[in-house]
């Protein structure tokens, strides 16, 4: 029952990242528009993308991680490969580097969101905490996954891979 429920959200979370894009999207579309065939600015439509781009890549951070998606040393992975009980390590090593990241980065987020209530932003006039809230999000989103990924490791054996990497 909570994998089928777990399933509902990521795909709740995908579609809202997609969704997030493709108001950036419109919004740049928009305002390109407005300034060069009427000739005029639209000037909360650049702070909310901006914004906005803030929290597709935080939010997006803990996607990557899901799917292991993320910039892997091809030399290591290679290594990996041909040794399966050093590659097993190598991936738990990863996966709690990954930890440590997401920890902090949801740590050290969610202090401005706390702190950043009652300011506002300039043009759009909307609380900072809203602005911040994308790192706390994403950062134990990505601990999740990272948890997750370094329990399905430390469980399986040497020869499986857990996940795939991409080696870039």
């Amino acid at each position: 029952m909570s994998n089928k429920i777990w399933g509902t959200f990521e795909k709740f979370y995908n579609i809202f990242l997609v969704s997030l894009t493709l108001i950036v999207t419109i919004l740049g579309m928009y305002q390109v528009l407005a300034r060069y065939l009427l000739g005029w600015s639209i000037s909360w439509t650049e702070e909310t993308m901006r914004y906005l781009h803030v929290a597709i890549i935080m939010l997006g951070i803990a996607a990557v991680s899901k799917s292991k998606a993320f910039t892997t040393i091809s030399i290591l992975t290679d290594y990996s490969d041909r040794y399966p009980i050093i590659g097993k390590l190598l991936r738990l090593f990863q996966n709690l580097i990954q930890i440590i990241f997401f920890a902090l980065i949801f740590y050290y987020g969610a202090k401005p969101s706390r702190q950043a209530v009652k300011q506002l932003a300039s043009t759009t006039r909307i609380s900072f905490a809203i602005v911040y809230l994308p790192l706390p999000i994403g950062g134990l989103m990505g601990l999740f996954y990272a948890i997750k990924g370094f329990v399905e490791e430390a469980i399986s054996k040497p020869s499986e891979k857990v996940g795939g990497t991409n080696g870039i």
